[in-house]
């Protein structure tokens, strides 16, 4: 069954070779399609796939707090939903910022629910569907009890690699379009075992002497 994604308007052009000026006249008279947010307008455009296409999973990764990451995780989660992508965010902090910010209850997460569960050897766990300001999102939340999975990784064998495992083995990638996991502001076990599940990094780099030291303290 296909799904209806929403195509930045200047890609559209691209796609289509249609000069920006002929499809914006094709907006104004009704002749096209489209949906407008905020100051942008897009396409709507039904991608029918072949049924095997595999999710993108990126890791936001920097040692140094405070660099915006769990924004950009939040954010860029929720812009991908609102163009009609599949998106699960996966908290990997033990504080649980993304989780609290997407209005979990903290108190109310079980650790079955947390990647804990994926350092004890059960699997990934099943993810929350949430609703937010009129997108869905999976979320693998936090808490606290995470934590001890500093101390459980390096006893596991291949460790670091768990939640790549647990990904791979799981239906994640054939149900959501992209994978963001929130990985902790530090360079312990739960940091790696995030940065080795992803296909990518997205570092954000504060514009500041802190920032740029962030990044080529581990860019080495």
């Amino acid at each position: 069954m296909g799904q209806t994604k929403l195509i930045p308007l200047p890609e559209y052009a691209r796609r289509t070779g249609i000069p920006l000026s002929t499809l914006r006249l094709y907006i104004r008279e009704g002749r096209l399609r489209a949906m407008r947010l905020g100051r942008y307008w897009y396409i709507p455009v039904e991608d029918e796939g072949d049924g095997g296409g595999r999710g993108r999973v990126f890791t936001l990764f920097t040692h140094a707090g405070g660099a915006g990451k769990t924004s950009l995780a939040r954010d860029l989660g929720f812009e991908l939903a609102s163009r009609g992508y599949r998106v699960l965010l996966v908290d990997a902090d033990p504080q649980a910022n993304l989780s609290a910010w997407l209005g979990v209850d903290l108190s109310e997460v079980e650790d079955r629910e947390t990647l804990l569960a994926v350092v004890e050897g059960k699997g990934l766990p099943e993810p929350r569907r949430l609703e937010v300001g009129g997108v869905t999102l999976g979320l693998v939340p936090a808490n606290m009890n995470l934590a001890m999975a500093e101390v459980l990784i390096p006893a596991k064998s291949l460790g670091m690699v768990l939640l790549r495992t647990a990904l791979m083995e799981s239906e994640a990638l054939e149900r959501y379009d992209f994978v963001l996991i929130d990985s902790p502001p530090s360079l312990g076990p739960i940091a790696g075992m995030a940065a080795l599940a992803g296909e990518g990094l997205l570092v954000p780099v504060e514009t500041s002497a802190k920032g740029v030291q962030a990044l080529r303290a581990w860019w080495r």
